[in-house]
């Protein structure tokens, strides 16, 4: 996930998070190595994440790697309506990609 950031490192989420949101000096230097700055983005956003969700009674986890059992799972616990299909195939489908 931290190479597809470092990638756009030039726009978007991470560009912002090195330019406005970094308060880690050194990962803010001119040379510092993009995939660093991704890393600390993403474990930012995480922790942030875990935050948010630490007191909430209905939580469930999805992951990546196991999302073919995961949304489902999902999409039945919250009670979905429509072509559950339709939304596995959207998964598959790139969206932003870089090279």
């Amino acid at each position: 996930m931290a190479q597809s950031f470092v990638g756009r490192q030039n726009y978007g989420l991470i560009k912002a998070y090195r330019e406005t949101m970094l308060l880690n000096l050194v990962l803010r230097a001119p040379k510092t190595d993009w995939t660093l700055i991704a890393e600390d983005m993403i474990d930012t956003i995480t922790a942030n994440i875990t935050h948010f969700l630490r007191d909430k009674t209905k939580v469930m986890s999805v992951q990546m790697e196991t999302v073919e059992q995961d949304f489902p799972a999902f999409w039945h616990w919250i009670g979905a309506k429509g072509d559950l299909n339709a939304a596995m195939a959207e998964w598959s489908v790139r969206h932003n990609a870089t090279e």
